[in-house]
C-alpha cells in the first residue's frame, strides 16, 4: 500500500497515512445486504493490507460504523488514522427503530426495503454544527469507538454558512480531464456498481459535477473558491475544491 506523509496542523509532525483510504458509511448500514462477518473481515484485510485510514461518522449504521472500527484495530491502534464526523442527527423514528435493527434488518432485506429506510433517514435528518454539541458528540463516538482519542473529527456536510469567519470548506471530486482518467474512473465505477456490485449506484448514472461549477456554487455562498489537482501519479483525476470564508 502506498503511503504519503501529511503534517500534523497542530504539531507540526510528520505522519505517514496510506494514499487510500476505506469509507466505512455502509458499515452496520440498514441497506448494506453484507453480514457483519463478511464486513469484519473486510476490515481486517484492509488493516492487512496497509490500510490506515478509516472514514466514518456518529450516524453511520446508527452507530455500529463507529464500535466495528474499534473491534477490528483494538491491539493495532498504532495502525489507525481514524476519521469520524458530527452534525447529522436521526429523527426520532430512526432513533425508535435502532435498537430493533438486528430483528428489522433481514426483514428489511428480505423485502429490497432496505433502501427505503435510508431513504427516509435521509429526507428526516437535522443538523446541529453548534459548538456547544462538540464535546458530547465526540464523548460518544468515542466510547463507541473504544479509544480515548480520534485522529481527526470533521463536520458532516455542513452549509456554507455553518463555516466561520476564516474556515475552510473542502470537497473532493472526480475532474473531467483529462479525458482517459474519466474513462477509466467511469470504468471502475461502472465494474463496480453493476458488475461486482459492492457499492450502490441509482438508475441516473454515474455523473460527474465540473470543479469549476462546484467552485462556483461555493463563490455563491459567499466563499473564496479554489480548485486544485491532486492527481499527479494516479490514473484517477482527482480534484480538491477549496472554499474560504473571508476573515
Amino acid at each position: 500500500m502506498r503511503t504519503g506523509v501529511f503534517k500534523d496542523p497542530a504539531t507540526g509532525a510528520p505522519v505517514a497515512l496510506s494514499k487510500l483510504g476505506l469509507g466505512c458509511s455502509k458499515v452496520g448500514s440498514f441497506n448494506n445486504p453484507a453480514p457483519m462477518e463478511q464486513v469484519r473481515r473486510v476490515l481486517a484485510q484492509a488493516l492487512d493490507l496497509g490500510v490506515t485510514v478509516f472514514d466514518t461518522a456518529d450516524i453511520y449504521g446508527q452507530g455500529d460504523s463507529e464500535r466495528e472500527i474499534g473491534r477490528a484495530i483494538r491491539g493495532r491502534r498504532d495502525q489507525a488514522f481514524v476519521v469520524t464526523k458530527f452534525g447529522k442527527l436521526f429523527s426520532a423514528k430512526m432513533r425508535l427503530l435502532a435498537p430493533f435493527k438486528p430483528v428489522l434488518k433481514p426483514v428489511l432485506q428480505s423485502m429490497s426495503a432496505g433502501g427505503q429506510v435510508a431513504a427516509q433517514r435521509d429526507g428526516n435528518m437535522a443538523e446541529d454544527f453548534s459548538p456547544g454539541r462538540y464535546a458530547a458528540a465526540l464523548d460518544k463516538s468515542l466510547k463507541r469507538l473504544g479509544l480515548d482519542h480520534v485522529d481527526g473529527i470533521l463536520l458532516h456536510s455542513p452549509a456554507a454558512a455553518v463555516v466561520r469567519p476564516g474556515g475552510v470548506v473542502v470537497v473532493k471530486e472526480m475532474g473531467l480531464t483529462p479525458r482517459w482518467k474519466l474513462r477509466w474512473n467511469r470504468f471502475q465505477e461502472t465494474l463496480a456498481t453493476r458488475v461486482v456490485k459492492i457499492t450502490e449506484h441509482t438508475d441516473a448514472g454515474l455523473h460527474f459535477v465540473p470543479p469549476e461549477e462546484m467552485a462556483a456554487w461555493l463563490e455563491a455562498k459567499g466563499l473564496v473558491a479554489e480548485v486544485l489537482r491532486v492527481d499527479r501519479g494516479y490514473p484517477w483525476p482527482h480534484t480538491i475544491v477549496v472554499g474560504r470564508s473571508p476573515a
